[in-house]
This record gives structure tokens, sequence and C-alpha cells, in this order.
């Protein structure tokens, strides 16, 4: 039998849990078994003091924002972003655990870490509020945020069910706040430069291809209640775009796909837009990391447009040939959020009106239930929406 006491060198209440993950991330020799104890009873709720208040108020230019969810994706592209943009105070960070809220929350700068997201919302100092939590949750927490009067930053996608766009529509109709949905790609450098070029000159043929690679099974990215699988959760993001670029709203679509007992995560879909645009949709888990991941190609007003992996760029018109390459991919974070502030900062409005928004998910909806009834359905509006059926 191992005796667990013995190979325990180091141990830390869990509110400590910083010097704990530096110590091993150290490689001390002598931290062969770190622990962190936690507290018998765990309070209702937990706000640990990161750092002081600011000692002078702020000026009309800095933004103070709070944040709900710091998962992978937010570590690794959101909070890097956040950090590294001027005018912008981070006040308040909200997790599930202490420890991360903690840890994440001194590494990035905020004033304090809590484990009740509704501290953050309830914060008259935050003028903002980023939600980046798991996908299940992105409805009903921007709900609140957008009662509470913030201006509402929500990872897409911002519902999973046309009901919860309802609550999202219900809550923002009158609210002193506004939302803005984190649909990146229209933001991407060379998605705004192929716009510009291509101009208002519609119809368009467009097709967005996805070498988007396998997720492990399992995921609950994968799973609809939790993550809305691959369709709802990821295929969002390419029927906004094709949006963008026609600058037309989507009224039908036609789906065929394949996957396994989680879902479809193979699928080719078809959209038709409001203009007569036409944009079809590969995305394909079964594919290899190895080959590029996203091509984009858009064909009509007399010219060509083809994106690769947001990177380069080539464009055609009168037998005339352009390109631009950038230095690394660029999918348009950092343009968007730095858009974002930029109008809670000015006091305009949301920089994408909300019913795009929600033509986005409407039409992702419309994906799936072609998946399943393998017939056209057309992209029928949702109560309050404002839109035309």
């Amino acid at each position: 039998q191992v005796d667990a006491g013995a190979l325990t060198t180091h141990s830390f209440p869990i509110e400590r849990a910083e010097e704990a993950y530096n110590l091993i991330e150290r490689g001390d020799a002598t931290a062969l078994g770190v622990v962190l104890t936690y507290p018998t009873e765990a309070p209702a709720s937990q706000r640990m003091e990161l750092r002081a208040p600011s000692q002078r108020s702020p000026g009309r230019a800095t933004v103070r924002a709070g944040m709900v969810g710091a998962g992978l994706w937010a570590k690794n592209t959101l909070l890097p972003v956040l950090k590294g943009l001027s005018g912008v105070e981070l006040k308040g960070l909200a997790t599930a655990t202490g420890a991360s809220a903690a840890h994440t929350g001194r590494r990035y700068g905020f004033e304090y870490a809590t484990t009740d997201y509704r501290q953050v919302l309830a914060d008259p100092a935050i003028d903002a509020v980023l939600i980046a939590t798991r996908h299940d949750t992105h409805a009903s927490i921007a709900a609140e945020a957008l009662r509470a009067g913030k201006r509402v930053f929500v990872e897409k996608p911002p519902a999973l069910t046309r009901e919860e766009l309802e609550e999202l529509l219900a809550a923002s109709e009158g609210a002193a706040g506004w939302l803005m949905v984190g649909f990146n790609r229209r933001f991407a450098p060379l998605a705004v430069e192929a716009k510009r070029l291509l101009g208002d000159g519609g119809p368009f043929s467009m097709v967005c291809r996805v070498n988007a690679g396998p997720v492990p099974a399992g995921s609950w990215v994968r799973d609809r209640e939790q993550g809305g699988g691959r369709i709802v959760g990821e295929v969002c993001h390419f029927v906004d775009l094709l949006q963008f670029l026609a600058g037309a709203a989507p009224v039908r679509a036609y789906a065929e796909g394949f996957g396994d007992s989680q879902g479809v995560d193979n699928v080719a879909a078809s959209l038709a837009f409001e203009d007569g645009s036409i944009g079809s949709i590969v995305y394909g888990a079964t594919g290899d990391r190895a080959f590029p991941r996203e091509r984009v190609e858009v064909i009509g007003a007399g010219a060509v447009c083809a994106i690769d992996d947001f990177r380069s760029l080539a464009f055609a018109r009168a037998g005339r040939r352009s390109s631009t390459r950038r230095r690394r991919v660029d999918r348009g974070h950092e343009a968007e959020l730095r858009t974002f502030f930029e109008a809670v900062r000015s006091g305009a409005g949301p920089p994408v009106p909300i019913e795009e928004a929600v033509r986005t998910m409407v039409a992702t909806f419309a994906i799936e239930e072609s998946l399943r009834t393998r017939q056209p359905v057309n992209v029928v509006r949702v109560a309050g929406s404002g839109e035309r059926g």
C-alpha cells in the first residue's frame, strides 16, 4: 500500500494555488508531491482581490471590462488580445473555480476574481462584459448582462436553440446596453479587403472549404445539449462570413452530411441569399491538419477573389490580378475586440446589428434541420427580430 503522506513535500490552501503552480513550473527538485487543500465546506461564492483598485478615476477614454469564463479558448485567444488593448481596464473575472479565477486574473491584470458571475454583472463600475463560457450558458448569461445594462460581447454561438435566441432578443429590446456576437471572421483584415474589392455588385457565388479536423469522442463540443455540436458551434462562423460577403440575408438552406453516433461533423451546405447570391460551405472533420484549414472563394461582379487561411488573398478583375500576403494567419479576433471597445468608448451602438447574428443562427438551425429532413429549409425569422419571414 502506498503512503501518500510520505510523498507529499508541499501543501498549499486553494487560495494560494498560484504559489503551488509557480513552484512546479520552476522545476524545483524538492517539489515531489504538491497538494492543494480545500475547505471542508465551500462557500456559495468567493471573491478575491487581486490588485488595488485604480487610485484615480479612469478618463472617459478608458473602458472598464469584466469577463465571465476563462477556459482554454479564452486563455489562448481572447485574454492575450484583451491584455494588449489600450484604453481597456480589466476589472472583474468570473470562473467556476476560485483557483482558476485567481490564477488567470492575476496573470492578465484583473482587479478581482470571483466564482459568482453575477458579481461581475452587478458591478456598477463595469461598462462592458465579455462572455466566454461553455456554449450552453451563452444565451442565459448574455441575457442577464443585457438586463443589467451592460454592453455585451458573447462568443459564438450566442444561442443553441430558437427559444434561446428569442430570450436574447427580448432582453435586448429596450435595454440600456447592447449585444455583439463573436463572429470574428467578418473582421479578418483579408475578409474586409475582399469585401472592399468586390463592392456591392452582386449577386455572388461563394464557397467556404473548411478542413476542420477531428474533435475527440466524448468532447462537450460535440454534445448537442452542451456545445451545440459542430454545426451550431462552428459552421455558424462561415454562415456569418458568407452573409457578410454577400451583404444580404440568407433565405434558404439545404445540406447533406455524415458523422457518427455523436452527430454530424462533416457537412456540405448550400445557402440562398435575398439578393440572389448563393453560397456553399464544405466543412470536414476527417481530413488532415497538415493541409491549410480554410479557403474562401467568391465569383461575381466581373471578379474572382480567393482567401487562403486568412493569410493570403488573390483578386482578379478586367484581366488584371493582384495579391496580398500577411505575415501570419489573422482570423479577426484582435480587430473584432478593438471594434467592440471602440463602440463602447464612443457611446455608439453595436458594430454589427443583433439582427445579423440572428440571421446567422437561424440559417445555421436551418442547415441542421435540412440534415435531418434531407429537404431544403426556409430561413424563418425569429419572433421579435424585425426580420422578414
